[in-house]
């Protein structure tokens, strides 16, 4: 007798024969993937009409198009190109029997659908390494060269990412799991496997590079709040010529803190870094002003690298524990199957949130520092 687990028979594979929980969490599906395709859609269009505004261009001097934005911008892609095949596939679901993807057609799309994952994976992990090298090394040459091959940093991820997907389908086959076509077969308690070890690989990576941009930044903020107290107990030793008149205020520590922010530059809403250190020896304005500025890309690289290991975080949980559940059982669980896939929908949602919330607060950060500008004047 055949002791091997049967497929798993979960309300998504039903829904063409009329199912009502299977229409429905089809129809949640596609509201999820419509959701994240207009919200990548968003984003996409943002990073390319800031990066040919001119202010955008005033402001990165003459650098219109970074290798960061441009990361920004194949990671979208990856995450509109996923969508886009998503929705179409359930959209053909809805209007045709299931017949249609248990040929040819099956294989094919679970090979487009996973390199648009791995990409996005991939992207991730790049845009996570130009953020730690644009401010461990602003001025160095590391990024400049990083430009000048982005395109077959591209190539290559495209590349891998095809490889990868042919492996696995070569390796584990394709099914039909109601909507769209994912990695299955007769092992499929261990399929969620395909799904759980490339999310925990850029879990750890992001986490790692976290941990080397916090401390490099709390030791950059010590050594910029030490300067400020030696020039200020410099300045209280000569009572004739007090730190208001003396000459400008290590303008190197402002230099670089300003050319490490317009490396920071995500979604372009930081429009205003020009004017930010340019009165900065007025009155009681250095200390304040550069110690705003170190808050500032502080609190800016923070929130970036931290939502990076929450979204991929909250993918990790889900793939763990359907991961458990498939195995620990012998029928499949279709609540936690429903959970699994819309994390996955929501993916490009998540990261739209993350640039679109960091890229709000960022603007009403500089606008604060601003207004304290203004008022040393």
């Amino acid at each position: 007798m055949d002791s091997r687990p049967s497929r798993p028979e979960d309300a998504f594979i039903k829904f063409v024969d009329g199912s009502l929980m299977a229409i429905a969490i089809c129809s949640v599906s596609v509201t999820f993937i419509l959701l994240s395709t207009s919200a990548v859609t968003w984003v996409i269009v943002i990073i390319i009409r800031n990066s040919m505004s001119p202010r955008a261009g005033q402001a990165l001097s003459c650098r219109h198009f970074p290798v960061r934005e441009r990361m920004l911008l194949g990671l979208f892609i990856s995450h509109l190109w996923t969508s886009t095949i998503l929705l179409v596939s359930h959209l053909v679901s809805f209007s045709s029997s299931s017949h249609i993807f248990l040929g040819s057609f099956c294989g094919i799309q679970t090979i487009v659908v996973s390199t648009g994952v791995l990409t996005t994976h991939l992207w991730t992990i790049a845009l996570a390494a130009i953020t730690y090298l644009s401010i461990a090394h602003p001025l160095g040459s590391i990024i400049p060269r990083v430009e000048g091959v982005w395109f077959g940093i591209g190539l290559w991820i495209y590349a891998l990412a095809i490889a990868l997907s042919t492996s696995l389908w070569k390796l584990s086959g394709a099914m039909y799991i109601g909507g769209y076509c994912d990695f299955g077969g007769e092992i499929w308690k261990y399929n969620e496997l395909m799904n759980l070890i490339p999310r925990s690989c850029v879990l750890l990576a992001i986490l790692s590079i976290y941990i080397k941009l916090h401390a490099l930044l709390r030791g950059e903020r010590r050594r910029i709040k030490n300067a400020l107290r030696t020039k200020a107990e410099e300045g209280s030793q000569d009572p004739d010529n007090p730190p208001a008149l003396q000459g400008p205020h290590r303008p190197s520590v402002c230099d670089t803190l300003h050319e490490s922010a317009l490396e920071q530059n995500e979604l372009k809403l930081w429009e205003s870094g020009p004017t930010i250190c340019k009165n900065q020896t007025r009155a009681a304005g250095p200390s304040l002003i550069a110690e705003s500025m170190a808050d500032l890309i502080n609190r800016r690289a923070r929130v970036l690298m931290l939502l990076f290991p929450l979204s991929y975080t909250i993918l990790v949980i889900v793939s763990l524990s359907k991961l458990v559940y498939d195995t620990t059982s012998s029928t499949p669980s279709v609540a936690l199957h429903s959970v699994a896939r819309w994390t996955l929908f929501l993916q490009g949602i998540l990261d739209a949130l993350t640039y679109g919330w960091a890229g709000a607060r960022l603007k009403q950060s500089v606008r604060k520092l601003e207004e304290q500008q203004h008022g040393l004047r």
